[in-house]
C-alpha cells in the first residue's frame, strides 16, 4: 500500500520488544489486515492531508486491546464520497466473530468497536477513525 500511495502516508507498528511479547497470542486470520487496508483505501485515500495509520497493542487483565488509528477522512465521509468497496473484509469477520464468539461466554467474546471523526482541525472539520479491536485472554478457538 504504501507503494500504492507513493509512500505518502506513515505506518506506525508498536516496538518490537511489545510484538514479541504476544507474538504467541491467536489472532484471526486477517484480522488487523482487514482494518488497516480499510484505513488506507478510504480513509487516507480520501483526505489529502491523511498521512497516518498507526497500530497499538494494549493488555488488560482479560483482553489484548489493538488499536488501528487513521487520520483520514474518516467513515462517514468515505460513505458520502462513495467509497465504501465491497464490504467482503468486514462481512467476513462478522461471520467469523458468529463462529467464534457462539464457543465462548459472553464476557470472553470478540469485540470490534469503532469510534468515528476523533480529530478536529482548525477549521473544525472531524476526521479521523479508531478501531478496537478486543481479543479474549481466554477465548475457545475450538471445540
Amino acid at each position: 500500500q504504501k507503494v500504492r500511495f507513493n509512500n505518502s502516508f506513515k505506518f506506525v507498528l508498536p516496538n518490537q520488544d511489545r510484538l514479541l511479547r504476544f507474538q504467541d497470542f491467536p489472532v484471526l486470520l486477517m484480522q488487523l489486515q482487514i482494518h488497516v487496508e480499510n484505513a488506507i483505501e478510504h480513509g487516507l485515500a480520501n483526505r489529502n492531508k491523511g498521512s497516518l495509520v498507526k497500530i497499538e497493542i494494549e493488555e488488560q487483565e482479560r483482553f489484548l486491546i489493538f488499536k488501528i488509528t487513521d487520520d483520514g477522512c474518516g467513515r462517514k465521509k468515505a460513505k458520502e464520497l462513495g467509497s465504501s468497496g465491497t464490504q467482503m473484509g468486514t462481512k467476513m469477520l462478522k461471520e467469523l466473530y458468529k463462529i467464534y464468539n457462539s464457543e465462548n461466554k459472553i464476557e470472553h467474546q470478540l469485540k470490534t468497536i469503532y469510534e468515528d471523526d476523533i480529530f478536529e482541525d482548525e477549521e473544525g472539520v472531524k476526521y479521523g477513525t479508531r478501531v478496537i479491536i478486543e481479543l479474549p485472554k481466554s477465548f475457545k478457538y475450538e471445540n
